[in-house]
């Protein structure tokens, strides 16, 4: 298992909060009256990287944000590969910033990945420019 922490820089999504929810990624305008979630740049890479390697790919959502919490919890599972992605609020000075959780990068993306034999360093690669130690 490789765990990786990383800082996105910017948004790359918003979609609909209660779809992803059911682990579908739905795009959606922040100017939507419907409740929406931020997608940082760094998750999107690994999305579409574990899109590459299984179009099949499963998402599962394991502790979704709130309307008083910005962070979540899910997994993507495919074949030959699990990523768990745990995003986190950082940055932009909340709670006395309330739309800071609307900016991807006030986010880190803590990353769990266990893949089978060459899966691994992919998946790796997709987030490496990313990644940081404190």
């Amino acid at each position: 298992m490789i765990t990786l922490k990383t800082r996105a820089t910017k948004t790359a999504r918003t979609i609909s909060w209660s779809e992803f929810k059911k682990g579908k990624i739905v795009e959606q305008s922040r100017l939507s009256f419907t409740p929406t979630t931020v997608i940082p740049d760094v998750l999107n890479d690994m999305i579409l990287m574990c899109a590459q390697i299984d179009p099949e790919f499963k998402i599962k959502m394991l502790i979704p944000n709130s309307f008083t919490t910005a962070s979540l919890d899910f997994t993507i599972s495919g074949q030959g590969f699990q990523v768990t992605c745990s995003r986190r609020l950082v940055r932009g000075l909340f709670p006395f910033n309330p739309i800071a959780a609307e900016c991807g990068g006030n986010y880190d993306v803590i990353f769990s990945i266990e893949a089978t034999g060459d899966l691994s360093r992919q998946l790796e690669n997709a987030i490496s420019k990313h990644a940081y130690e404190e």
